[in-house]
């Protein structure tokens, strides 16, 4: 019995080019009738230019005319030499050649009978990304059959169980989904006056961008709205799939003072006015930044909200000196119990 070497699920291009008598394979076996290769959903691509003079561009070359050296399950390849000629072939054994699939696989019958010849599209051939690219993912001429124990692809991709890819690659086709995070807030007046969104797809390969308003083509992307605004990004991936999905930012005019340099809180159900560096206090203590309830939130006019001083201050009493009553006057950032003492010049409380 022939030891067997089994090639499955490769993808192997060429593109070289030489002297005159130049030749190139895109696989090369060298036959003997102690073993059996057995080609399996292999993509096997030679674009070399064969040599003016003598050289040969041959996709399946076979040092000796054995055909018993492959074996009869061989099936499922997709053999392409480029365009057929006498000196680009599909197979050739040093004394057979043959320049059509058709003639192929009736040399080799039973073998290759769901073989294929068709150029295949990759991602980036000078870098040696061999992933699958435009129309060929997705394309059913390169649909092989499952392979016992080989349930992933070259990147762990879990392959189709039914219908996988011939090829290392085998791209999800599944139906893919993109998310544009999470609705957030912007308060105009106060704290970061823009936020960062970010888009996290999924399935497929190389996904492009486009986000409205704006038309930025990045994943992620800074927006500074003045007004509350949906954006939208749209993402389109390697299998063709495109999908959007939508992200709220919210803006609330904080603003108020005469000159809009406070910030509006709503403080125990009344909206007061305060310095910023006073605003983490009142969080702190549960107020929350913006008017209270509805209406208006660009309130400028002093007048018409109280203002939280921003330290503890006691002003100047008046009259004084006073007999037997004066007005005194005190400032406090944030609600609490005072207790007041007042004493004479002999130092009697």
């Amino acid at each position: 019995m022939s030891d067997l070497t089994q090639i499955y699920f490769n993808s192997i291009t060429l593109a070289a080019a030489g002297g005159t008598t130049f030749g190139s394979s895109g696989i090369c076996v060298i036959g003997n009738l102690n073993y059996t290769v057995e080609l399996l959903n292999n993509i096997i691509i030679n674009n070399s230019v064969p040599g003016s003079v003598s050289g040969l561009t041959v996709a399946l070359r076979n040092i000796e005319s054995y055909i018993n050296t492959f074996s009869e399950n061989s099936n499922y390849n997709n053999f392409f030499a480029g365009t057929p000629s006498s000196n680009r072939l599909i197979f050739y054994d040093g004394t057979n050649s043959d320049q059509t699939l058709n003639d192929f696989q009736t040399r080799v019958f039973p073998r290759e009978q769901n073989s294929k010849t068709f150029q295949v599209n990759f991602q980036h051939l000078p870098t040696g990304n061999l992933h699958l690219a435009g129309a060929s993912i997705g394309d059913t001429r390169l649909i092989g059959i499952p392979v016992e124990g080989i349930t992933t692809d070259y990147d762990n991709d879990i392959r189709h169980a039914s219908s996988p890819h011939i090829g290392a690659d085998d791209p999800d086709t599944s139906a893919c989904n993109v998310d544009a995070g999470l609705d957030t807030t912007i308060y105009l007046g106060y704290g970061s006056q823009s936020v960062t969104l970010t888009a996290q797809p999924s399935g497929g390969y190389n996904p492009t961008y486009l986000w409205s308003p704006g038309g930025a083509t990045t994943q992620s992307v800074t927006v500074s709205p003045t007004t509350t605004t949906t954006y939208t990004v749209q993402v389109t991936n390697s299998i063709g799939c495109i999908v959007s999905d939508e992200v709220l930012v919210n803006v609330y005019d904080t603003r108020c003072g005469n000159n809009g340099t406070k910030v509006l809180i709503c403080h125990n159900g009344h909206t007061i006015c305060v310095a910023p560096d006073a605003v983490a206090a009142h969080m702190d203590h549960g107020d929350y930044l913006d008017s209270c309830g509805v209406g208006p939130d660009n309130i400028m006019s002093g007048e018409i909200i109280s203002e939280i001083p921003v330290d503890y201050m006691l002003h100047v009493n008046y009259p004084n000196p006073f007999n037997p009553v004066t007005t005194m006057k005190y400032d406090l950032p944030h609600d609490s119990k005072v207790t007041l003492k007042v004493y004479d010049m002999r130092g009697i409380e």
